[in-house]
């Protein structure tokens, strides 16, 4: 604002040295033409030095203060002033003195005004003396000047620019006061506005303030009084017999060892600039979560705030889930199995049960070390493969319920290789669907698949004993037969075992009556010993078996 109000006084006595230079340089042109008129006079050397000082004034105007330039140009004015009464005596230029006062008064101030007031009364006073007392002559013969064109041309030309003079640097005025005033205006409505809002916000400060749960107050760090306390904050310490109000000093309301234990946190908060803290009450357990900052004004720091919250049913809640949690990996941990997540995205397990330590001897934190390599490092490689091109697809195309079971080997901290059996399904997903996380439950199935493969082998032996033997072997339940080898299909005439399996044992056989007797005896009585039977054949022969039954 000041800059600006500057700038407009330079503009306003620019604008003035404009105008004159416009009046001097017409008004000594036409003064000389009148020189065979007149002859010559002292006043037109004083136009002349008036109008070279305008036009130094004007050229060189930029090197110049504004001070400066006023008071130039007020004085040339008011020097203007006086050659005009010398000159033309009391209808001389007496009127510029008063422009000489207004210029100096709005550019300078009214202190400066009455200075050049003072000048331009003792000016005019004295040359009124001088040319009633006759000194000073004005020797114009004033019905010549009068009649003479040129006179009224240069009076009405004057008077011209200096109207325009008036009005352009007064408009210059009105343009920036008066502008600026109206500007001041709307500002003050503006102000009244951002008061009015203030006031309307600290109401509702003030509301939320005393209505908040939490504890809310400020300290003075200049002596440690409370500079304000909310309601919740003080019911808070009325519960604990403290009373508090505002002004009271810190050490005044608390004991000796509360005082030194909250000074200890207030020196923290001004070498830190935060501090956050729990507190817990000793009259009722109740658990307080507390937030310390510093208060500055113009980056002063001149007191401490408080915020609280009362987190007691919090840590409470969070001490349940803990101890939920530690009973639900108790019994996770109780169990054989491996129970585990496996994090998709990450490619390591994430959580893993004691079962992992029990069936492959490595600790939890061993697991963990493994990262994203715990697959490739524990895994067979072959199944390993076959987990990356058919089991891991599988997670994206499966719903929430659904089970995906595989099984492969995993390497033991020995070396050794375990058969693993997975039951697993989607745990977590993504925004979009992707499965990023899965739970599995992993049993170690080593001596099942022992079990298989030795039964496997003896089933093998037995099924190429029964190829070699040339004994008829069968073998039935209820005698339906069950199984039998091709050296039996063959003496009872069948070409394939398929002929026979399902068959009554008896009814093939083709055995005499008398020898069907016996075959029932024996069955009855479970006898183990051998015994003969006969057999007739299609062509009416006979043939004798020895049977054996186990």
């Amino acid at each position: 604002m000041k800059f600006q109000l500057e700038q407009a006084k330079g503009k306003f006595i620019d604008a003035l040295l404009r105008g004159f230079y416009f009046i001097i340089i017409p008004t000594v042109f036409f003064s000389f033409i009148r020189l065979y008129e007149t002859g010559w006079k002292l006043f037109y050397l004083l136009q002349c030095i008036l109008a070279i000082s305008f036009i130094i004034l004007y050229f060189f105007r930029t090197r110049f203060s504004v001070a400066v330039k006023t008071h130039i140009v007020s004085s040339l004015i008011l020097l203007l002033s006086f050659v005009g009464v010398v000159t033309f005596s009391i209808s001389g230029g007496h009127y510029m003195c008063l422009l000489s006062v207004m210029i100096s008064t709005i550019v300078l101030g009214r202190r400066v005004g009455i200075y050049y007031l003072i000048l331009s009364v003792l000016g005019l006073t004295a040359l009124s003396f001088l040319h009633v007392q006759g000194i000073i002559q004005s020797g114009i013969d004033f019905n010549t000047y009068n009649a003479n064109l040129l006179s009224w041309i240069t009076i009405i030309y004057t008077l011209t620019v200096f109207m325009s003079i008036i009005i352009y640097p007064l408009g210059i005025f009105h343009d920036f006061f008066i502008l600026n005033i109206e500007e001041l205006v709307t500002v003050a409505e503006k102000q009244k506005q951002v008061e009015k809002a203030l006031v309307e916000s600290q109401i509702q400060f003030s509301t939320l303030f005393e209505s908040t749960s939490d504890y809310i107050c400020s300290i003075d760090t200049t002596n440690y009084t409370v500079l304000s306390c909310n309601i919740a904050l003080k019911q808070f310490l009325a519960f604990h017999d403290i009373t508090v109000r505002e002004g009271d000093y810190i050490k005044d309301l608390l004991s000796e060892e509360l005082t030194k234990h909250w000074f200890g946190i207030f020196a923290k908060v001004l070498e830190e600039g935060s501090y956050s803290t729990l507190y817990e009450t000793s009259k009722n357990n109740q658990i307080v979560n507390i937030n310390l900052n510093l208060l500055k004004r113009d980056s002063v720091v001149f007191g401490i705030s408080l915020f609280a919250t009362d987190i007691t049913q919090i840590k409470k809640t969070e001490r349940e889930l803990i101890e939920r949690n530690k009973f639900v990996e108790s019994i996770l941990d109780l169990s054989p199995s491996i129970i585990y997540v496996y994090d998709l995205v990450e490619h390591k397990n994430i959580y893993s049960n004691q079962g992992i330590t029990k069936n492959l001897g490595f600790s939890l934190q061993e697991v963990q070390s493994f990262g994203n390599l715990l697959l490739k490092n524990l895994m067979h490689p072959d199944d390993f493969n076959h987990y990356l091109v058919t089991i891991l697809p599988l997670y994206n195309k499966v719903l929430e319920s659904d089970q995906i079971s595989h099984q492969y080997r995993l390497k033991d901290i020995n070396g050794s290789w375990h058969w693993i059996d997975s039951i697993e399904m989607i745990y977590k997903r993504d925004n979009d669907g992707t499965a990023i996380q899965i739970l599995g439950i992993a049993r170690d199935i080593s001596d099942r698949k022992e079990a298989q493969a030795a039964l496997y082998e003896s089933d093998q032996l037995l099924h190429n004993l029964n190829l070699l033997a040339k004994e008829g072997l069968m073998i039935h339940e209820n005698g339906i037969i069950l199984d039998a080898n091709l050296a039996y299909a063959t003496m009872l005439g069948y070409s394939s075992v398929k002929e026979v399996i399902g068959k009554q044992g008896i009814a093939i056989l083709g055995a005499t009556d008398k020898s069907m007797q016996i075959i029932l005896e024996h069955f009855k009585n479970n006898v183990t010993k051998s015994y003969e039977i006969e057999k007739i054949t299609e062509n009416g022969s006979i043939k004798y078996f020895e049977i054996r039954a186990e």
